[in-house]
């Protein structure tokens, strides 16, 4: 279960992740090559914790133009409860920008955030994003939050 999310209070639907989701990943491999969907393991014994994601929001079935650019690139990630609090939002999530911004030359990185969420909203300013906007989710009555940052502004920091 999945607290801060459009699927929050549900398990997941099986017949969704087989018929939408699972062929919507593969299919955004074909288009994007260079991003994707990333597990998250712990070690020592490589236990999934959960994962991190880096592709273009356009493609995304939430994605709303009055948000962001069909272009830019969306940093998610869902993390198991027993994951919390050990850095690993942060650490995935510092990794992936540095691959957009560096590797692949991503102009603008977003993330979508439900306000109450105070602790992806840390990890998000902690590695460098910043809130652009707030706005209401249609689909339910949470504060969304947009948080955005740039290749200048991401460069910059880091040369600091």
């Amino acid at each position: 279960m999945v607290r801060y999310t459009d699927s929050a209070g549900r398990g997941p639907d099986l017949e969704t992740i087989q018929t939408q989701d699972l062929p919507g990943y593969l299919a955004d491999y074909e288009r994007y090559p260079h991003y994707g969907i990333w597990a998250a393991l712990e070690k020592p014994g490589l236990e999934f914790v959960g994962w991190f994601l880096f592709r273009p929001i356009g493609d995304a079935r939430y994605f709303d133009p009055a948000w962001s650019d069909p272009d830019d690139i969306e940093l998610g990630y869902r993390l198991k409860r027993s994951a919390w609090g050990k850095g690993y939002a942060s650490e995935g999530a510092a990794a992936l920008l540095e691959k957009g911004f560096g590797e692949l030359e991503t102009e603008r990185v977003i993330a979508l955030v439900i306000g109450a969420n105070v602790a992806s909203v840390r990890v998000l300013e902690k590695v460098g994003l910043q809130i652009e906007r707030v706005v209401i989710d249609p689909k339910s009555p949470e504060e969304l939050r947009v948080y955005a940052l740039n290749r200048d502004a991401f460069l910059a920091a880091r040369n600091r």
